[in-house]
């Protein structure tokens, strides 16, 4: 048995015994599902061609339904679909570049989900999904969180729940059961993230006023994940470009990143991943101790740097950035520590390999 995986094993012990919080991957039991699919409903929205289009909804307030604009934004009418009933939508508060539309249905009397802010969340965390996948029956899945991505006041949620097209708009719920973000779209060649905008951005006053503006076609603006390759948000440009390991771009998008948000530790990550790809170790592990000074808790740089010290031969360091990520979370310490020595003698939990898998 070699040092890190001692000290993983010590990590771990520590971490039962201050109660620390594993991914807790446990599927909720067939009531909890019953209970929130409850309040998910099948979108049927139609256009002046009729021309129909397919989404989900989640009732977020008495007679209010959340939605992605991408369904409705276009449609002179839609509908609810509950439990085999519609039910007729009268009125829409959209907020196209949020892709957030708010469902005016008066004559819908089903129970609201709880919702939680994304500030709420961690990488590694469970969520699970719902939504009504090709526009057929209400699917239900878990995963991970994989990263959070700062954007206009919020986090934009990239989890490992995987949803098709009929899906959006659904709900990503934390492993309470609280709604914290609406499915929405996920990047073409990326089968591992699936990305989810959150409910901070369903404003208080579509969900309480007591009329909301008549349906009809939304035809300008864009979401901001729509946009043009130059006007999306950094960290959906950089996503692209770890897809097509397109690493010297990455490290000039993450400088131009920087010089606009010195303090985002998302950029100094992606600064970090382009020169360890691009094999410029010292510079790497600079840049991601810089995202760790802003902020310590910053999973993805944990990850990456305990991994390169290893690397590196630093294994003091190694192990304690074990240590702390074990305290976090203790399946991402043994993830990391069994990334870092494969051949250690006790295997990796079932959790942790699903930990792995995301990371």
């Amino acid at each position: 048995m070699n040092a890190i995986h001692k000290m993983m094993l010590s990590a771990a012990a520590t971490g039962a015994l201050l109660g620390v919080a594993s991914t807790g991957w446990a599927v909720p039991d067939r009531a909890e599902v019953i209970q929130r699919a409850a309040s998910v409903v099948k979108v049927q929205a139609f256009d002046h061609r009729n021309q129909t289009f397919f989404g989900t909804g989640v009732v977020v307030a008495p007679h209010r339904v959340a939605t992605s604009c991408h369904v409705t934004r276009h449609s002179a009418q839609i509908v609810v679909i509950y439990r085999g009933e519609s039910f007729q939508v009268m009125g829409q508060a959209a907020d196209i570049d949020h892709d957030t539309c708010v469902l005016d249905v008066p004559a819908l009397n089903t129970p609201a989900l709880a919702l939680t802010r994304s500030h709420t969340l961690r990488v590694g965390q469970a969520v699970w999904a719902m939504g009504f996948e090709g526009g057929a029956g209400l699917q239900f899945r878990t995963g991970i969180v994989r990263a959070l991505h700062k954007h206009d006041g919020a986090w934009v949620i990239e989890s490992t729940t995987a949803f098709t097209s009929g899906s959006s708009g659904g709900a990503l719920m934390d492993d309470s059961g609280h709604l914290i973000g609406l499915l929405t779209y996920r990047l073409r060649g990326d089968r591992r993230s699936y990305f989810s905008v959150p409910t901070e951005w369903l404003s208080n006053a579509s969900t309480t006023r007591e009329s909301l503006p008549q349906v009809q076609p939304v035809t300008q603006g864009l979401a901001f994940w729509q946009r043009g390759p130059e006007e999306l948000p950094y960290f959906m440009r950089a996503h692209r470009l770890v897809i097509d390991s397109d690493w010297r771009t990455l490290l000039v998008l993450s400088d131009a990143w920087l010089l606009s948000d010195a303090n985002n530790t998302e950029a100094w990550w992606y600064r970090g991943a382009s020169l360890e790809m691009l094999t410029e170790a010292r510079g790497a592990a600079s840049a991601y101790r810089q995202a760790l000074a802003l902020d310590p808790g910053f999973i993805p740089a944990l990850f990456s740097l305990g991994r390169l010290v290893a690397q590196l031969g630093d294994s003091d360091e190694a192990l304690r950035i074990i240590t702390m990520l074990s305290a976090i979370d203790i399946e991402l310490g043994t993830c990391l520590s069994h990334r870092i020595t494969p051949t250690a003698e006790s295997p990796p939990t079932e959790t942790s390999n699903e930990a792995c898998s995301a990371m």
